[in-house]
């Protein structure tokens, strides 16, 4: 090899090295991944799935460790066992484990909004959200956002409800993981469910599944009762934002949120039966194009984040008891920090 070979060699050498070393600082602290949650099957993390199945992540030099959870309850027990750095999640759990728990999170940008509903059997009698007075709900969890708009929905109806174990109630209310939720619905066992999507549609149209007998219907989309209305969030342990190597690899994520974002409110609008878009989405998240239409539409996918309606969201967290008192205005100027999101839009 002559010496101008050598010295093109040589060179092309040296930049690989400095690439290389650049991305390993940028993806790793102190030989750490990024470690993010989110609910598995749930369409308001829809962004992170569908940049998970399009690679970019990875387009992007992110190499993170992404973790699928069953409920947003788990999420928030491995944000507090520090498991995980960033999660998605639902705006009511992120605000009720700070304030409860002490959780010391951020929230750094939004995800989506709507996203949830109440559903019963196509043959069942209950017409309106005023029939469920005396039925039987089954809830995910008590205190997060399907709960809030169950107060919402029923209070705004006339049918008191003031909380999961209130014995003076109009409505008797059960709490149930995703798949027995459906069972319960499908065997009689609970009149109605409250779910978010796409488990919801999936209650829908769970006779393509073959799995139950009847298939459901909607009585009520949360967005009839609070239309746009925050739902899922994106967090971080606070302590990373002070460090620069995370600060800069949280920024990255970001910019993938923003572009996968973007993507989703794209493909919404293509045909489903030849969209190159409802094919990777149908196989992400193992749905059927049926539930995926239906989930979508009833979901809306966004990543900036609205104070005014946060504010109104917290305050009936607060004015239904789901929350202790505060200051929301003073909880909300240090929970959101959209410094990290700015600069991503930047890039």
């Amino acid at each position: 090899m002559n010496s101008s070979k050598w010295a093109l060699a040589l060179i092309a050498i040296v930049s690989f090295a400095g690439i290389a070393t650049a991305i390993g600082t940028w993806l790793y602290v102190d030989g750490q991944k990024l470690r993010v949650g989110y609910v598995r099957g749930d369409m308001n993390h829809a962004a992170l799935i569908y940049a998970k199945a399009q690679g970019l992540y990875y387009n992007a030099g992110l190499d993170m460790k992404l973790v699928s959870y069953a409920s947003e309850k788990a999420i928030m027990d491995a944000l507090d066992a520090g498991a995980l750095d960033m999660a998605l999640v639902g705006l009511a759990a992120a605000v009720s484990h700070r304030q409860a728990r002490g959780t010391d999170i951020t929230a750094l940008a939004a995800a989506s909004v709507n996203g949830s509903a109440i559903v019963v059997l196509a043959n069942s009698s209950i017409n309106t959200v005023a029939d469920l007075a005396g039925k039987t709900i089954a809830i995910p969890a008590v205190g997060l956002t399907q709960d809030l708009l169950l107060h919402a929905m029923l209070n705004g109806s006339g049918v008191k409800y003031g909380g999961a174990t209130n014995q003076t109630d109009d409505v008797t209310i059960t709490i149930n993981d995703p798949a027995p939720m459906l069972e319960a619905l499908n065997k009689s066992n609970v009149d109605a469910i409250v779910a978010w999507e796409a488990l919801a549609a999936t209650a829908v149209h769970n006779v393509e599944h073959g799995s139950f007998g009847y298939p459901g219907r909607y009585l009520a989309n949360s967005s009839d009762t609070w239309p746009n209305h925050p739902s899922s969030v994106i967090v971080a342990r606070s302590a990373l934002l002070a460090t620069p190597a995370w600060a800069g690899i949280i920024t990255r994520f970001l910019h993938v949120h923003v572009m996968a974002t973007n993507a989703i409110n794209a493909g919404k609008l293509e045909n489903p039966a030849t969209s190159a878009f409802y094919i990777t989405m149908e196989r992400a998240m193992s749905i059927g194009e049926g539930d995926l239409v239906l989930s979508l539409k009833n979901t809306g996918f966004v990543y900036q984040p609205s104070i005014p309606r946060a504010r109104s969201f917290i305050g009936n967290m607060t004015a239904f008891g789901l929350i202790g008192a505060m200051d929301v205005d003073a909880f909300l100027g240090v929970f959101f920090n959209t410094t990290l999101l700015d600069r991503a839009l930047l890039l």
